[in-house]
């Protein structure tokens, strides 16, 4: 049976330069970090993370910006006591 996709609760993108750009789109149980190239055809990549492996290890990707990396923490209320950030 066909299954609609989930839907975006919110994205945020960063690193958008003339031929590629990066982002984290958020669903109701993960998050899908990306990277976009241009053309269409030169390829990108994309990860899933589980909220639970974001909440014990921190994001999946190393180039996310401290101030979006923040946006998602305060979007999905997670005290700052908790927040796992990057170095």
């Amino acid at each position: 049976m066909w299954k609609m996709e989930e839907p975006i609760k919110k994205s945020w993108e960063w690193s958008c330069r003339e031929f590629e750009y990066e982002g984290v789109c958020l669903y109701k149980d993960s998050l899908l970090w990306y990277k976009e190239t241009y053309p269409a055809y030169a390829g990108g990549t994309a990860r899933k993370q589980s909220l639970k492996d974001f909440m014990e290890n921190g994001p999946a990707v190393d180039t996310i910006p401290r101030e979006i990396l923040n946006e998602i923490y305060d979007y999905l209320n997670i005290p700052r006591a908790r927040r796992k950030m990057q170095e």
